[in-house]
């Protein structure tokens, strides 16, 4: 049997506000906590906990009053495409039961304005250093502003070869999955 690392190199798989680290038995991804990633917000379960997969248990919340909660992802290599995928889901985890309105940006590149309930969002990257940033931005100008979340964030390193390959230092591209 392969290690889950020797079978995801350059993998990282995060499972935001989870507990502790875990390996997804349909896909033998290793899942880890997001404490090493991230230095703000908080954990919480959403309601439907039940309901769904593991990674969309819980959440990471931000309910500090600054414009912006960052995930450092690394270790990146300067001028690798990458694969990032951020999913949302609400699940009423403030019972508040109304879906918060922030904004995703990658790398200071706002990639979805409005962030929407169980969604999620894949980008494009090229990385600029051995970081990628990845933040939630909270809309001061919305009446229905709440506490930006995430439940799990992964990185994916594009293969040589790939289309993908030639994404410039200063662009990105994204793509929403339903």
């Amino acid at each position: 049997m392969i290690s889950p690392t020797a079978a995801q190199p350059g993998f990282l798989s995060i499972d935001c506000g989870g507990l502790e680290e875990f390996v997804s038995l349909i896909t033998n991804i290793t899942w880890v906590t997001d404490e090493e990633y991230v230095t703000t917000g908080q954990s919480a379960t959403v309601k439907d906990s039940a309901d769904v997969s593991t990674t969309h248990q819980t959440v990471r919340y931000f309910p500090e009053k600054i414009p912006k909660n960052c995930y450092e992802l690394s270790p990146a290599q300067e001028g690798q495409a990458y694969i990032v995928r951020a999913s949302f889901h609400y699940g009423d985890f403030d019972n508040k039961d109304r879906m918060p309105q922030f904004s995703l940006i990658v790398d200071a590149t706002v990639m979805v304005s409005l962030v929407s309930d169980d969604d999620t969002y894949e980008m494009y990257v090229a990385a600029k250093s051995d970081t990628i940033s990845v933040c939630l931005a909270r809309d001061v100008s919305s009446s229905l502003t709440g506490d930006p979340f995430i439940s799990a964030l992964e990185l994916r390193p594009l293969p040589l070869g790939t289309t993908y390959e030639t994404v410039a230092l200063s662009q990105g591209f994204g793509l929403f999955l339903v």
